[in-house]
């Protein structure tokens, strides 16, 4: 269901009322909310940091995210392939969700945008182990009136398929949906499904300033 607010404006002594379909506004996880740091991962279990190409590059891995292979046939392939104890391996894993570590200038615009009455959903790519983890562990993420994870549409983003999933899910149209993500391809193949969409390169405060500007340019409440 969507939401539309209206705004007050004045046509000479007149207040008149002008209708506006609010913007449902749709955060990524991964890079948005929630800094994922394969590297700090790999150092805090005494691994090189390069392995981080490896484990979570290879199709198995996107596979996992997509629902489309199980944690224990990544792990048999992986540790098998790299030469590593599948035992140090699945710790990793349950590691993980856990190494995700909130962004508080974002989660501080997702608050905002909350208690503005602004819609929010999620969208993100994440094997189901993890988002479990993380929507239990993090209550800013249940903000989102629903979450919406590759694993459960079986396609990871940007394939054009999870961001129809998405809709028929949720049951908004794409001309209301306002996407934020940190990944450029993920950003056009939005827009190719005709989203709205802002590109959060980084999550430096210069560049969640920028993301709060471009949300308010679009009519958003984003200052509070």
């Amino acid at each position: 269901m969507e939401v539309c607010g209206y705004v007050d404006d004045y046509d000479g002594f007149k207040p008149t009322l002008l209708w506006r379909p609010q913007m449902n506004v749709v955060f990524d996880i991964g890079g948005v909310l929630l800094d994922w740091s394969p590297q700090r991962l790999l150092a805090q279990h005494g691994a090189d940091v390069a392995l981080a190409e490896a484990l979570f590059r290879h199709k198995r891995w996107y596979q996992l995210d997509a629902g489309t292979a199980t944690r224990a046939e990544y792990e048999t392939e992986v540790a098998a392939a790299l030469d590593l104890e599948r035992s140090w391996l699945s710790g990793l894993l349950d590691a993980m969700p856990h190494s995700l570590e909130p962004i508080p200038e974002v989660v501080a615009l997702m608050r905002r945008l909350d208690e503005a009455g602004v819609p929010l959903f999620v969208l993100s790519n994440m094997p189901g182990f993890v988002s479990e983890v993380v929507l239990r562990k993090h209550d800013f993420l249940r903000l989102a009136r629903e979450p919406v994870f590759s694993f459960e549409a079986q396609v990871n983003k940007p394939d054009a398929q999870i961001y129809r999933h998405f809709l028929a899910r949720t049951g908004l149209s794409a001309e209301r949906c306002l996407f934020i993500d940190d990944s450029l391809p993920n950003i056009t193949a939005a827009r190719a499904q005709g989203w709205q969409a802002l590109h959060l390169p980084d999550c430096s405060p210069a560049a969640v300033s920028a993301l709060t500007d471009s949300l308010v340019a679009a009519g958003v409440p984003a200052r509070g």
